[in-house]
């Protein structure tokens, strides 16, 4: 059995439990690997009749239901039953640090309007403090500006571009901008700092703790984490 076969059996079983605990009519999906992973692994569960519709935070994710024989609401209803999101770092204290996926406005929205808030990562993304870049969604035309704040702030701001130097634009037609603070010691602080510079669209500073937090380890079951 491969690595990626065994994750999406292990996310299988994660979704069973998960379907049974809290039966959900509505799932909302961030974007990015893991929830990718995790819808994989739901989809047989779902076409075995455990009906729920899904909300899918990006069209990555609206096309893996797809692929899986699924469809997937475009817009969030004003409440989710339960939320499943991946993260690029979880705090002691819950915080989250998100971004990569590229869909920081839309799984904002399905942050605000989860029940239940279900987050996964690896290992290796659960630390002391928050450390790595911020991801901030930033509108064209305030580019130049967020940059320089940005540097006034004291951070080292760089412009996600593609391979060949294109940048990269969220599906809201933002772009989006890593800003280096280095530790991260008053998370609150530094979003609400972020948030009121001109421009600004998102901030990739999540405060809101999961309600549940899985380790996602190779070839194993999924590890619930306690924070704190």
């Amino acid at each position: 059995m491969s690595r990626q076969d065994s994750g999406t059996l292990a996310l299988g079983a994660l979704a069973r439990e998960l379907l049974e605990r809290h039966r959900p009519r509505t799932i909302g999906l961030g974007s990015g690997g893991a929830a990718e992973a995790f819808l994989r692994g739901l989809a047989p569960l779902l076409r075995q009749g455990r009906g729920a519709a899904l909300v899918a935070s990006s069209l990555q994710i609206a096309l893996v239901a797809e692929q899986e024989g699924l469809s997937a609401l475009e817009h969030s209803p004003p409440e989710v039953d339960l939320v499943v999101d991946g993260a690029d770092q979880v705090s002691a204290s819950g915080a989250l640090l998100k971004g990569r996926g590229g869909a920081l406005l839309r799984e904002r929205v399905l942050h605000a309007a989860a029940r239940r808030l279900v987050i996964l990562v690896e290992p290796v993304k659960l630390v002391a403090q928050l450390n790595a870049p911020v991801t901030l969604e930033v509108a064209p035309f305030a580019r130049l500006l967020v940059l320089a704040e940005l540097r006034r702030l004291g951070a080292k701001p760089s412009l996600r571009l593609l391979e060949k130097g294109y940048p990269r634009l969220t599906e809201n037609g933002n772009l989006l901008v890593e800003a280096d603070f280095g530790l991260i010691q008053d998370p609150a602080g530094l979003y609400e700092r972020l948030r009121q510079l001109a421009g600004v669209v998102e901030v990739g500073i999540f405060l809101r703790p999961p309600d549940e937090l899985y380790a996602l380890e190779p070839g194993e079951l999924c590890r619930r984490v306690n924070l704190g």
